[in-house]
């Protein structure tokens, strides 16, 4: 991965902010055209809003960037960032799990489905739910749900845990962990990559990508590869179901 990435990267994210922040640019635009139109001293303000609305998107981006170039390499960026454009703005997105090539909507209108948050001593700790709508999959119609237990980090804010990722590589440490996935029952995954996208909006933008077992009675068992890209809410505490109107 070159130097160009990198440059399309930044420039991308700014832009997206750009629209994010779009709010400051109508402020702006009022106060000019009022400063235009009568008081000259409402122009300088709207000029000030303006370079404050340029600063907030070039900054923000700036410290997503930083931390995901600084945290991961390159190709790995690459995978977090290529999917990310404008249509994410509220986390509106397509919300869907890949298994096996046949994709699952991700349901958010239940608490089953939520990315959990607790304060600990050394930093925040996380876990999360994600539980999808029916579909057909191999001749049967089915609803598959993935868990993944509790994951610690040294970092202190939730704005903190972009670019943060997660990796189990055997099914032992899986099931250690006790994180599972849901076809016909609840099985151990034999292998996952977890990477945390964004944050924004009480919401998290996760995507994990790896190898699910859907029969752990055949022998050898099945497995299949899943690839999960969604939205979820954020909860810390009962409160934050509110938001959600859940």
């Amino acid at each position: 991965m070159n130097w160009k990435f990198k440059i399309i990267v930044f420039l991308s994210g700014i832009f997206s902010n750009l629209l994010r922040f779009f709010p400051l640019l109508f402020i702006s635009a009022m106060f000019m055209i009022i400063g235009i139109v009568g008081d000259n001293s409402c122009k300088d303000v709207g000029i000030i809003v303006f370079i404050l609305y340029l600063l907030a998107a070039v900054f923000e981006w700036a410290r997503v960037y930083k931390i995901a170039f600084n945290q991961m390499d390159d190709s790995e960026v690459f995978n977090m960032f290529k999917d990310i454009n404008i249509n994410t703005e509220n986390g509106n997105i397509e919300q869907e799990l890949l298994l096996d090539g046949i994709s699952f909507e991700v349901n958010t209108k239940i608490r089953d489905t939520a990315f959990f948050i607790s304060e600990e001593e050394a930093g925040l700790e996380y876990s999360f739910d994600c539980c999808f709508h029916r579909n057909n999959f191999r001749g049967e119609n089915i609803a598959p749900s993935i868990c993944i237990n509790h994951i610690a980090t040294s970092v202190k804010n939730i704005e903190d845990l972009t670019g943060e990722h997660f990796e189990v590589k055997t099914v032992d440490e899986a099931q250690e962990r006790e994180d599972s996935f849901y076809v016909y029952e609840h099985e151990p995954l034999e292998n996952y990559r977890l990477t945390i996208v964004e944050v924004r909006d009480n919401r998290i933008h996760i995507k994990c990508v790896g190898t699910a077992i859907i029969d752990g009675y055949a022998q050898p068992y099945e497995t299949a590869p899943f690839e999960l890209d969604c939205w979820i809410p954020i909860i810390s505490c009962k409160e934050d179901w509110k938001k959600f109107g859940l």
